[in-house]
This record gives structure tokens, C-alpha cells and sequence, in this order.
């Protein structure tokens, strides 16, 4: 008898305490918490870990550089790796000059084509927008050899920008995790120009 007396108690202030919580703010958001959401990532990791776990498609997945790589996303220095960044990820020197050192990957372990995500830090005072153009003319104009992806896009949360190509179900899902935390949607477009 004491033991169901007990059970019933717990479950009553479990359910209080659920009921509680989904009394939530329901006011819309303004562009200044948007801004302080993105403003809480302190690295181009965090982020992309961040929108990963947001993801509802599962698919093997990996990132980073040869020091960091990982399953999930990892942290890629291109100061070191640049070569190889550059190749996976299909920016040239020109875009590799506006970012930081500091980027961070994640790919379909099969194939690049599939699925290819990447975050990068802008360096102050450059333009998302133009990075954004700059990148979907470099994808555009790729020459695939193993097939090739659908769609591609760039996102830009606070400093970062969001890069992603690959097969259209994992780009949407991407996007819309990517969306859920506050970025904004600067290109999308087929893969193939």
C-alpha cells in the first residue's frame, strides 16, 4: 500500500512539473534574440554539431581534418589542411582568404556527392552574401565524376556561414535544422548549373 502511495505521489508532481514547463513563451521571436541565439556558438563545431543533432535523416557521417576526423561532425583547421578542405568542400584560395582558420566538416562516409557539409568563420568585415554567390558558382561549375548532387545551398548564423551540398532529402533536412536555430538562407539552387 505504501509503495503505490508513494508511486502516486511521484507521478503527481511528475505531471505537475510537465504541465508546468508547457506553459512556455509563446511571444514571437524578434531579431535580436535571433541574433543572441547565434551569437552562443563559440566555434564553427559547435554549430555544425549543433545542426547535425537537429538532423531527422540518419546516414553514416563523419568530419574533420586528418588530425581531428571523427564520426559526426569534426573541427577541420584549414591552415593546415587547406589543400584537402578545398577539394571536399569545393571553395577555391579566393574564399579560403575570407575565413578563419578554424572550420569544421561533415560528410557521408560513402560518398561526398551524397551528402557534404561545412561551417566556416568569416573574418571581420567580409560579406555572406557575396561568399554565398561566390560558392554556388564554384559548385555550379564543378565536373562531377560519381554522380552528382541535386541541390546545394549556403546559410549564414551570426559571423559563420553554412555551406552544404548533396542529395535533396538530406540537404532539406539540413537546411531545416540549420533554420530552427536561427540562420538565414542566402543560396539555394540545383548543384548542376
Amino acid at each position: 500500500m505504501m509503495k503505490k502511495l508513494t508511486s502516486m505521489i511521484l507521478t503527481g508532481i511528475l505531471c505537475i512539473g510537465l504541465l508546468t514547463g508547457c506553459g512556455g513563451n509563446t511571444a514571437p521571436t524578434t531579431p535580436s534574440e535571433t541574433t543572441q541565439a547565434a551569437a552562443q556558438y563559440a566555434s564553427a563545431l559547435d554549430l555544425l554539431t549543433a545542426i547535425a543533432s537537429g538532423m531527422t535523416e540518419e546516414f553514416p557521417a563523419a568530419g574533420g581534418d586528418e588530425a581531428h576526423d571523427t564520426e559526426g561532425a569534426g573541427a577541420y583547421d584549414i591552415g593546415t589542411y587547406g589543400e584537402s578542405f578545398q577539394y571536399q568542400i569545393l571553395v577555391d584560395q579566393a574564399l579560403m582568404d575570407i575565413v578563419e582558420p578554424q572550420a569544421a566538416t561533415l560528410m557521408h562516409m560513402m560518398n561526398t556527392n551524397t551528402f557534404c557539409s561545412a561551417v566556416m568563420e568569416l573574418k571581420d568585415g567580409q560579406d555572406g552574401e557575396s561568399f554565398a554567390k561566390a560558392y554556388q558558382t564554384l559548385v555550379q561549375s564543378n565536373h562531377w565524376m560519381c554522380g552528382f548532387p541535386d541541390t546545394m545551398l549556403v546559410l549564414r548564423q551570426g559571423s559563420y556561414v553554412i555551406t552544404a551540398y548533396g542529395a535533396d532529402d538530406l540537404i532539406q533536412d539540413f537546411k531545416n535544422s540549420a533554420l530552427a536555430l536561427g540562420a538565414e538562407l542566402l543560396v539555394e539552387a540545383p548543384a548542376e548549373g
